[in-house]
């Protein structure tokens, strides 16, 4: 009998700011492991993708440490293109090799390299998305 386990580990970080008008925050994150306590100063940040009201908090400074903390997933999922645009470049792609190319196993390698071709360029797109955000804050 073969028994596997897997374990997951969420750091919930709970803490309050307060701005410069005195009035006290607070803030609920899962998944930064925050490094602060009383006295440092804290700049949190959140992203809103266009035509949507809220967004998820993507980033804290430690201002008085100078240490930075990512939420990459989030990160990931803003700076992703729409999984439906993929879509629509897969069939217009398959859809031109069909016209251009004949035959049944040539149809068949195409529609794997356009596949594999479209996965590649989404995977490239979302590590540079994290990489560029994290080189801009």
């Amino acid at each position: 009998m073969d028994l596997n386990l897997a374990s997951t580990t969420v750091v919930h970080d709970q803490f309050f700011l307060e701005d410069a008008n005195g009035q006290e925050h607070s803030f609920q994150l899962q998944g930064f492991n925050l490094a602060c306590r009383e006295g440092n100063s804290l700049t949190v940040v959140w992203a809103i993708k266009a035509g949507q009201q809220r967004g998820p908090y993507v980033a804290v400074l430690n201002n008085t440490t100078q240490n930075r903390f990512y939420n990459e997933k989030a990160i990931d999922n803003l700076s992703s293109p729409n999984f439906l645009l993929y879509l629509l470049g897969f069939v217009v792609a398959i859809v031109l090799e069909f016209k251009i190319f004949s035959g049944f196993w040539l149809l068949l390698v195409l529609f794997f390299v356009t596949g594999f071709a479209l996965a590649a360029m989404h995977g490239t797109k979302t590590g540079k998305g994290i990489n560029v955000f994290k080189s801009n804050i």
